[in-house]
């Protein structure tokens, strides 16, 4: 979905528009918990860490939880992916949980033996739930009691189809209707006496929504037949389901409830093969298409998806396609925790570069929904792990500024490195980057040490930190610094950090320390220090660098001349020099870059 996010520029002859994708607001539901507890998060040696679903996927878990935690007035999305969720725990979770579900009384030794019959019995059951408001906006159209008997069929509804023929005086049909599901054998006989009406041409005189109820009660549940002859004899064939407005819903539950079939597989290759025949049945289109659209949709409703990959039929790939799982091309979830905890379950296999595209796209509907944890979780699911280091990367660099510091309990930060596992070098990389773009050079060295990138850091220090402590005279961001570099320095301390080392080491003495033998000793290591950085320097070396190095070199010097005039020296004298004769400071910077010849 898009929203406008400014004012069009206006062009002489277009307009320019910019949008902002307006992320889902179910895209982080109670449903991702659930499937979080059952996932395994594995840190390989020298990686990002890996995620991997269960595969002890309980689908009624999510189930649960979706209804739950649906809302007063729940939305079509949330009564769908309600829906699914208990379709697929039906479908595909133990039966012996499906009967404490549905109350279906069979003792536990016999449930394995009957499991067919068990499943049928508890999608009809199911099913009924899912037609009901169909069939109410159908009896309110409905002209006859013939029609208004369909409709209750297709819930399963046969004491209520037999009450409105017995209200409407039609005896004989609502004896035949109260006999349903029957047997084969009433099937059988009924299909005779259709073929006898037929050759007798009384098939005509009876209406089309008799004809089909005829026709329910002998197992031919798609095509009325019609009946050729004299013009006062002839009738046009029909399907029931166009010919009475029916959703495939209610087709499929036609073949369910009266087909006549044992188990649920059955029934729904026999709608399937309706379908497939016959361009007239109705077509599964997804929840979120409007009625007219039904004839022209080829895509699939994922109901008929699941039940297709349940009864072994048909390629389920749509299953997995956003915009037909949510009814949104930028809401993944659904659609991801699918194909997750269906493969989990070993009940679909799909290639590695279609998981990671349906990975990728949920973790970006995460990232635009500030979902910083959640998207880095969903992508600790890709396989590929140059992939996943990447992708998880790149996420922390262009979400740096949203991560919280390490010492904020509860915080993303905290969530990330103790929840998912994920490297701190990693987080503190990010942050590091971050403050590079704010120009908040002290906590770019701060957080590259953290990262221990100590090359970077020590780069930052020399080129950045150092310079800008030493001409603004603020000493405090380098003494925090500098101490927590490693024991093992860098390559080139010597020459770089070593030089701000002993400087603020030796401007932050006390008085009494710089002026005795500690004092003489820094001061001798930091003017070798400063022997060996001049003579590396050039025109080409940052104004900044050259300024600071003149300016420690200059503080030095004037503290070389005062320990060598007076041992004496201390106390107020010391400080006098410490505020006027050290240091140009910034104000003096301008002098400097015209006296090396540099143009300010």
């Amino acid at each position: 979905m898009l929203a406008p996010s400014m004012q069009a520029l206006v062009a002489e002859h277009k307009d320019v528009r910019f949008a902002k994708i307006v992320p889902g607001k179910d895209l982080v539901t109670g449903t991702l918990g659930v499937q979080k507890e059952i996932t395994t998060i594995k840190r390989p040696e020298g990686s990002v860490p890996s995620a991997t679903t269960g595969a002890e996927v309980i689908f009624q878990g999510y189930a649960q939880e979706a209804k739950s935690s649906m809302s007063e007035s729940p939305s079509s999305v949330e009564q769908q992916e309600l829906a699914l969720w208990e379709l697929c725990s039906l479908l595909f979770d133990p039966v012996g949980l499906t009967c404490q579900i549905y109350k279906l009384d069979m003792p536990q030794h016999l449930i394995a033996k009957y499991t067919p019959q068990l499943q049928l019995d508890a999608f009809k059951a199911f099913w009924a739930k899912q037609v009901a408001t169909m069939v109410d906006d159908g009896l309110k159209r409905a002209k006859t009691a013939e029609e208004k008997a369909l409709l209750l069929l297709t819930k399963n509804d046969v004491a209520g189809a037999c009450d409105v023929l017995v209200a409407a005086k039609d005896f004989r049909l609502a004896t035949l209707v109260a006999q349903l599901p029957g047997s084969q054998t009433t099937r059988g006989m009924m299909k005779g006496q259709i073929e006898a009406w037929r050759k007798r041409r009384d098939w005509s005189e009876m209406s089309d929504a008799v004809r089909a109820l005829y026709c329910i009660l002998a197992g031919e549940l798609c095509v009325v037949l019609g009946q050729t002859g004299a013009a006062e004899d002839r009738v046009a064939e029909f399907c029931i389901s166009d010919k009475f407005g029916l959703s495939w819903q209610q087709s499929l539950a036609l073949r369910v409830y009266f087909g006549g079939h044992a188990m649920l597989q059955d029934a729904i290759n026999a709608y399937c093969a309706d379908l497939k025949a016959d361009e007239r049945e109705s077509h599964p289109a997804p929840f979120w298409v409007q009625e007219m659209e039904h004839a022209h949709f080829e895509d699939e409703d994922t109901a008929m998806g699941l039940l297709r990959l349940f009864a072994k039929v048909a390629p389920v790939s749509e299953l997995f396609e956003p915009v037909i799982v949510s009814s949104s091309s930028v809401n993944s979830k659904l659609a991801w925790q699918f194909a997750s905890t269906l493969q989990a379950r070993k009940l679909v296999t799909l290639s590695d570069e279609s998981m990671a595209k349906l990975t990728l796209e949920y973790a970006t509907e995460l990232e635009a929904a500030s979902e910083l944890v959640e998207s880095a979780w969903v992508l600790l699911h890709l396989k590929n792990s140059a992939v996943r280091q990447q992708a998880v990367t790149r996420l922390l660099e262009r979400n740096a500024g949203k991560i919280t510091d390490p010492h904020i309990e509860g915080g993303n930060f905290d969530r990330l490195v103790n929840e998912l596992q994920v490297p701190r070098s990693m987080v503190f990389a990010a942050k590091a980057l971050y403050a590079q773009t704010t120009d908040d050079l002290y906590a770019q060295a701060y957080w590259l040490l953290q990262a221990a990138h100590f090359e970077e850091a020590h780069d930052v220090l020399c080129t950045s930190v150092g310079p800008q402590a030493v001409i603004e005279q603020d000493y405090a961001a380098l003494a925090n610094l500098v101490p927590q570099f490693p024991r093992r320095k860098p390559a080139g301390w010597e020459q770089g950090g070593q030089v701000y080392s002993e400087f603020v080491r030796l401007v932050t003495m006390r008085s009494a320390e710089r002026y005795g033998d500690e004092g003489e000793k820094v001061l001798r290591l930091l003017k070798r220090s400063l022997a060996g950085i001049e003579g590396r320097q050039g025109r080409e070396t940052p104004i900044e660098q050259r300024v600071a190095v003149i300016e420690m070199k200059r503080y030095a010097e004037e503290l070389g001349r005062e320990l060598s005039a007076d041992s004496g020296m201390r106390g107020a004298d010391a400080k006098k020099m410490d505020a006027s004769s050290y240091g140009l400071g910034s104000r003096m910077l301008g002098d400097y870059r015209r006296a090396l010849g540099v143009v300010a």
